[in-house]
């Protein structure tokens, strides 16, 4: 008990926040602690007086006005509740007073000080924790709880999924002042549904145009066969399709963003911080992937097709074929035979009723599991297993007062 006093009295006097200790600025608060520290001041004289008992002989009585029991305390006629501070108790049954003890909480409250910013409180709170974690050396056992510390270890465990995360996304985020926020988890899901849309769109444009141009293009290839004239030809022919293909389809996947970075952008005027930063996260990731389906995604579909043309290009060129070459042949040909029979199987109407049917199950199955969710949130989803938090929430449960 006097290294528990000890402990408070180096937290109230050694860390100042702005230029002042805690003794200076907790105003209303600065007896919170009182209890514990009269409680000590108690076993100290009850020491004292056993003491004087075994060297001068005689008996000393001071229950008249003092009293060790739990969970109330008598100190000169004064009852002094002990129940917010002990925890983990063992009383004697026969006289009541306190025998043992686990826990003891120690409480710092205190009005923020004029020209003291949140920033300055929660480097303050640090100073705290990492002396406690770090630097004490008693024989105590301190464990911190604070709103700064919670708040840190939900953005250490927010940083174990930074691996998971593209790394200019989060550079992109930080670096505009964007805190971290759970609720971004399911931003790259909803990001990837857009992006696949508008890829599908592109790639179902492309395939159209040049599959109406095939017939122009055999007609070129009878009429020349020279494959460097034709690879001269390559390029001006991917740029005018890449043009026909934007112009076909440029506009569904700019509206499409366009409409979703607007819609996510009057999200962010909301009240509410969590929705704010939602909206906020998705507009811009919808907006960067606008312009990576532009500017990443068809340049490299431009080079896929000049790949695919020049090889079959080459192949027009041989008038035989290798063995290895052969044997490629066939095997493309029974991917192309199992390609057709699998979109004969998707496009047949078995397929779409049972497609429906699966759906309707999943939907029911899911609104009926939905109904019974419980929300359950506890700390231990919060914080990583090695969360000081976590144990202290143990010592609180386990240790009744």
């Amino acid at each position: 008990m006097e290294q528990t006093v000890q402990l408070l009295d180096t937290l109230a006097n050694d860390f100042q926040l702005g230029g002042r200790p805690f003794n200076q600025f907790c105003t209303h608060f600065c007896q919170m602690n009182e209890p514990i520290r009269q409680f000590s001041n108690g076993l100290s004289v009850r020491k004292r007086h056993l003491e004087a008992l075994k060297d001068g002989g005689g008996e000393i009585k001071d229950g008249i006005y003092l009293n060790l029991s739990f969970p109330f305390m008598s100190l000169f006629g004064h009852q002094v509740d002990l129940s917010p501070y002990f925890f983990g108790a063992e009383v004697d049954k026969n006289e009541g007073e306190l025998k043992y003890l686990r826990l003891a909480l120690l409480q710092f409250k205190a009005d923020k000080p004029e020209n003291i910013n949140s920033f300055d409180v929660l480097s303050w709170e640090r100073k705290i924790v990492n002396y406690l974690h770090s630097e004490y050396k008693g024989d105590l056992r301190p464990l911190v709880f604070s709103m700064g510390f919670v708040a840190d270890e939900v953005v250490r465990t927010g940083m174990t999924l930074f691996p998971f995360l593209s790394v200019g996304f989060v550079i992109m985020l930080f670096w505009f002042g964007v805190r971290f926020g759970t609720i971004l988890c399911v931003s790259p899901f909803l990001v990837l549904a857009i992006g696949v849309d508008d890829a599908f769109l592109m790639l179902q444009s492309w395939q159209r145009i040049c599959s109406l141009a095939e017939q122009l293009n055999e007609e070129e290839k009878e009429e020349n066969n020279n494959l460097i004239e034709l690879e001269e030809k390559l390029e001006k022919l991917i740029c005018k399709r890449l043009g026909q293909m934007l112009e076909d389809v440029g506009p569904s996947v700019t509206i499409t963003s366009a409409t979703n970075f607007l819609a996510f952008c009057v999200g962010i005027f909301t009240p509410t911080p969590e929705i704010q930063l939602f909206c906020a996260g998705n507009a811009s990731a919808i907006f960067v992937d606008y312009i990576y389906q532009l500017f990443l995604f068809t340049p490299f579909l431009a080079i896929s097709a000049k790949w695919e043309m020049k090889e079959k290009a080459k192949k027009r060129c041989r008038h035989t074929l290798p063995v290895q070459r052969r044997f490629f042949l066939k095997i493309s040909q029974k991917l192309a035979q199992f390609l057709r029979a699998y979109c004969r199987w998707i496009s047949s109407g078995f397929t779409a009723t049972l497609v429906a049917t699966t759906l309707l199950i999943f939907w029911g199955l899911s609104a009926k599991w939905a109904s019974r969710a419980i929300p359950n949130i506890t700390p231990r989803k919060l914080f990583l297993a090695d969360s000081p938090l976590n144990e202290a929430r143990k010592k609180k449960n386990i240790f009744p007062n």
